[in-house]
């Protein structure tokens, strides 16, 4: 390789460009070297060393973008770690070509920090992203140029003139297309505008806005409301380009007269592309192949940063692709056009000013006691590293308080200090500590970071490496010190090296590390951790929520050995349990398909196993799957509602995200008229909003919540409604939020039964056991004032309710005498305790059992659940 390391023209843009193809040309040398391997094989011989993604090398070896440092020198050593016939070569990790490969990136990204610098000069004003002419988008005209002079357009963020030939008499002239630069990435909003109609119809949406802004019809034009927010489109239109501010109102720009005139799709997605975030780049994304709205939205957060929580946001750039006929939607997957593969290109991807940071940092020398710990850092020690779940540093909440206050306990304990003494300092010295307890969680958190020792029984010392890094000065010692002494400390950066993530993220990545015989860590450790590495200068805060690894953390975190995280599922995993605890051949009970509800969900690449558990818990709950010759495979699954052929039958349709939001809904009309049945049960979680709103508003369409689902049946085990108490679960005329309420209520009241019933025998059987009351019949007047006496006020009905299932002869716990009806100049008594009861009850469901022992184990199970028996 002779690539200099950086460009020898005036322009950076270029230099860079040139450097960036030379690199790409050598890595596919590289590869062709070394047998040609396919992607798939290099993303699975990387595995050994860091995990590289299919998608993720063909852009470094298309140039379609500079990889992180890491990703690129992981990517050299696995091409070389195989010879051309396949035969592993070993390659340090310090070996001379790969050394060479890190500078030429360190020289491609000292270019890249200079055009992002230069793209903030360019930066439009505060408050007016689209104030400028010169900032807009312009690719075509429809009018043809006089014949004595050029047509010219500008296109691009910084103004650039482009020349324009024409194509013939009369016809329409283009301009010559260059790369679109977008405004850097903080100054591009998150906010995709979105218009009322489907997405077919937003095209026309917006050029009616247009016309009527262009009209100085800007009362009609504002009067426009999106169903979602219920808001004025305005707004988001002129942060995404399209419109710009004109005294108190709007008009549109440049780009979008131009594609109101021309129809060129052009113009409006390079507008789109300058002023908003995540549209060029999903192209790039989809420019490697089809991908779901789930696969776009993890590119997203991982790639970008972007603390999207649903598809929502993806959801409304594909829909502007789709709308521009750039892009497709079938077979659950989006599709780049055509069209949509010769645009992308000339669309040049942004990025988080974090991804532009050198990555590279030179480390201060290692003092040797601090190395000497480093040094006996194996995979076994890194494992048994302390928890330390309770770490507590007192002091300022700044970072730098933080490192002070550590450094002060150090200093005290050299040489030595008492245990009186140094409670005294902590107490005196960090205003907040108020109490011996928490002076003692210092000094024990100082010692758990291994800065402190124990001298003696009534004394303190300060270690070696805790020395060391007070006469260095260098937080760096510090972290390396806590990294050999704290468990999951340096691998906190291993997993921000991939991408910016929460504390909550980074707890439950944790479980990866953690050993079964021990608790998670909770969120609250893991801040500690963050807190430490903040002090350190190796994370740094992208939000209040979110942090991302610096170049100083990142070169930390490859110059320390780290633990391995696990790959495969921990052995106690949730079907692992329910393979124990369900017998082969026994029924699943209420928890398990619970539990097999919440899995599925979470496998969204498994939308059979959705359906399978979904139609379990609807057959555990009464509606069985309906097997008649209407309802085949291919007109989806039906259940009916009831007993009889006479009871409907019901569509049921599960929801993974994989669908297109427009048609979906008149598939399944589609599937209703074909198949006779009445209403379709929408079964899922995660809706799009749009869909969501549209599936509650259609009076054939029941949208249910898996969690709704979940809740039912767990609930029908300890709490069980009868089939007309279940009928809000497939009612169409509730949303999905009520749903859930009527259920809700509906289990109240039957617990509301079960509460009187036990206190009515209570009531019978203080009575009965009175030796002052003759015969112990009380009639219900009675028994209600009882039941207020004991603060449980219960209405005429619901007593002689409870009295009437009580004394039937299948129980016979309660006698009725008297010649009334409903009550009226009835007497009743108590013939069982509360536990014979319980008892009769038990036996009477292993009766149903004896009938069918395949069932008993479940009944017994849920009879152990109302009882509270273990």
């Amino acid at each position: 390789m002779t690539t200099s390391l950086a460009g020898s023209g005036n322009d950076p843009a270029k230099d860079y460009a040139t450097l960036l193809a030379e690199l790409s040309d050598d890595l596919q040398s590289l590869r062709i070297s070394r047998g040609n391997p396919p992607l798939q094989v290099i993303s699975e011989r990387s595995k050994s060393i860091k995990w590289l993604s299919v998608s993720g090398i063909s852009e470094v070896l298309t140039g379609k973008r500079l990889p992180g440092r890491e990703f690129l020198t992981t990517l050299v050593r696995v091409l070389l770690s195989y010879d051309e016939d396949g035969e592993p070569v070993r390659v340090e990790r310090t070996s001379p070509e790969i050394t060479e490969w890190s500078q030429r990136w360190m020289g491609l990204t000292a270019l890249r920090l200079q055009l992002r610098r230069k793209s903030k000069t360019a930066a439009p004003p505060a408050g007016d992203t689209l104030a400028r002419s010169d900032r807009e988008i312009v690719g075509t005209s429809s009018h043809p140029a006089p014949p004595d002079r050029p047509s010219t357009g500008r296109i691009g963020r910084y103004g650039e003139t482009a020349n324009v030939a024409q194509t013939g008499p009369g016809q329409p002239l283009r301009s010559v297309r260059t790369v679109v630069e977008p405004y850097a990435w903080e100054f591009r909003t998150g906010t995709m505008p979105t218009l009322p109609g489907s997405v077919s119809q937003w095209p026309d949406q917006l050029r009616n806005l247009l016309t009527e802004l262009d009209r100085g019809q800007a009362e009609a034009a504002a009067a426009t409301r999106t169903p979602a927010s219920g808001r004025s489109p305005l707004p988001a239109l002129a942060r995404a380009g399209l419109l710009k501010r004109e005294g108190t109102g709007f008009v549109p720009t440049e780009a979008a007269r131009l594609w109101h005139e021309t129809g060129d799709p052009s113009h409006l997605l390079g507008a789109l592309h300058v002023h908003v975030r995540f549209v060029g780049e999903v192209m790039l994304a989809l420019a490697e192949g089809p991908l779901t709205h789930d696969g776009l939205l993890e590119i997203a957060k991982r790639r970008y940063g972007l603390r999207w929580e649903s598809a929502g946001p993806v959801r409304d750039r594909t829909g502007w692709l789709r709308a521009l006929r750039l892009a497709d939607l079938y077979d659950g997957q989006v599709h780049l056009t055509e069209a949509g593969g010769e645009l992308q290109p000339l669309l040049a991807p942004g990025a988080p000013e974090w991804e532009a940071e050198v990555e590279s940092v030179e480390l201060p020398v290692t003092p040797p006691a601090v190395g000497e710990l480093l040094h006996d850092l194996d995979e076994k020690a890194l494992r048994e590293r302390p928890y330390a779940s309770g770490l507590y540093v007192p002091g300022g909440q700044d970072e730098h308080g933080r490192l002070e206050a550590l450094r002060i306990l150090t200093e005290a304990a050299t040489p030595s200090i008492s245990d009186n003494a140094l409670t005294k300092l902590i107490l005196e010295h960090f205003p907040g500590t108020r109490s011996e307890s928490s002076a003692r969680a210092a000094r024990d958190t100082a010692r758990s970071l291994g800065l402190i020792r124990r001298a003696s029984s009534t004394s303190w010392a300060a270690t070696e490496a805790g020395e060391a890094w007070v006469n260095s000065e260098e937080s760096i010692n510090l972290a390396r010190i806590i990294h050999t002494r704290v468990f999951y400390f340096g691998e906190i950066l291993q997993e921000l090296a991939t991408a910016p993530q929460t504390a909550a993220e980074l707890a439950e990545r944790a479980t990866a590390y953690t050993s079964q015989e021990y608790r998670p860590l909770r969120i609250p450790s893991i801040r500690a951790r963050l807190d430490l590495l903040l002090a350190c200068d190796l994370v740094a805060k992208m939000s209040q929520t979110v942090y991302r690894i610096t170049a100083l953390g990142r070169s930390f975190g490859e110059a320390v050995r780290c633990q391995t995280a696990r790959t495969e599922p921990p052995a106690d995993t949730t079907a692992d349990t329910q393979a124990r605890e369900t017998p082969a051949g026994r029924p699943p009970t209420a928890p398990d398909l619970a539990a097999g509800l919440r899995n599925a969900l979470l496998d969204s690449a498994s939308p059979e196993q959705l359906r399978t558990a979904v139609l379990s818990a609807l057959a555990h709950l009464g509606m069985v799957e309906d097997r008649s010759d209407h309802s085949s495979q291919e007109q989806g699954c039906h259940v009916r509602v009831g007993v009889g052929v006479e009871s409907p039958v019901v569509a049921v349709a599960t929801w993974s995200g994989a669908h297109d939001d427009e048609s979906y809904l008149s598939d399944l009309m589609e599937r209703r008229a074909k198949t006779g049945a009445r209403t379709t049960l929408l079964i899922g979680s995660g809706f799009d909003h749009h869909l969501r709103k549209a599936a509650d508003d259609d009076p054939a369409v029941a949208v249910i919540l898996v969690a709704t689902l979940a809740d039912a049946v767990t609930a029908q085990a300890v709490t069980p409604l009868t089939p007309p108490q279940l009928r809000p679960l497939v009612d169409p005329g509730l949303r999905a939020d009520q749903r859930h309420l009527a259920l809700r209520q509906a289990w109240n009241e039957q617990l509301r039964r079960t509460e009187v019933e036990r206190a009515l025998v209570g009531v019978l059987v203080t009575e009965a056991e009175d030796p002052l009351q003759e015969g112990g019949w009380l009639d219900v007047p009675t028994l209600r004032r009882e039941l207020r006496a004991q603060q449980r006020p219960a209405s005429e009905a619901e007593v002689i309710e409870a009295l009437d299932f009580l004394a039937s002869p299948r129980l016979g716990v309660v006698e009725r005498s008297g010649t009334g009806t409903g009550g009226t100049g009835e007497r009743f008594r108590a013939l069982a305790t509360t536990e014979i009861v319980l008892q009769l009850m038990r036996g009477l469901g292993q009766q149903w059992a004896a009938s069918n022992p395949g069932r008993a184990c479940e009944i017994n199970d849920i009879y152990r659940q109302v009882t509270g028996d273990s």
